[in-house]
C-alpha cells in the first residue's frame, strides 16, 4: 500500500496542486501565509522536496524538510546492491545535497525560524507524520 501511495505520479500530482494553490490563493501568493505538507515517510518527504526543488516554481527555493532523520555514514554500510540506489542511499544523498556542511539541527532551526517569522521566505515545510516517527523510533 505504501508503494502505491508514494508513487511518483501521485506525488507529482499532489505537488502540482500545492504549487497551484501557492500561486492562486491570495494570502499564499502575497507571502503572508505558508503551509505544511505531511509526508508518510522520510523517503516520501525527500521525494516531495526534490519535486518542489525541480519545479521551477517559487517553492523551489522556499521549502524545507523537517524530520527526525540524522545523517550517519555507517547506516549505508552493506547497502550496495548493484541494482541502483537503495532507499537509505537515496535519503542520505538528498540530505547531503540539502544540508551541505550544515548540521541537521542548524538547518531545521533556520527553516523553522523562517517558517514562523518570515512566511514569504519559507512557504512550505515538509514534515513526516508522527505515526511514522514512532514506528522508526
Amino acid at each position: 500500500m505504501q508503494r502505491v501511495l508514494s508513487s511518483k505520479d501521485r506525488l507529482e500530482q499532489i505537488a502540482s496542486d500545492i504549487i497551484m494553490d501557492m500561486e492562486l490563493k491570495p494570502r499564499l501568493k502575497a507571502g503572508r501565509g505558508n503551509a505544511m505538507l505531511v509526508a508518510g515517510s522520510i523517503p516520501e518527504a525527500c521525494r516531495f522536496f526534490e519535486i518542489f526543488s525541480k519545479s521551477g516554481s517559487t517553492l523551489a527555493s522556499k521549502c524545507a524538510i523537517v524530520t527526525s532523520y540524522k545523517r550517519a555514514a555507517p547506516e549505508l554500510t552493506g547497502e550496495e546492491t548493484g541494482m541502483g540506489e537503495t532507499e537509505k542511499q537515496y535519503v542520505h544523498r538528498v540530505y547531503d545535497d540539502l544540508l551541505g556542511d550544515k548540521s541537521e539541527e542548524d538547518y531545521e532551526e533556520e527553516a523553522l525560524r523562517l517558517f514562523k517569522n518570515e512566511p514569504g521566505q519559507m512557504k512550505l515545510l515538509i514534515v513526516v507524520s508522527l505515526c511514522e516517527r514512532r514506528i522508526r523510533a
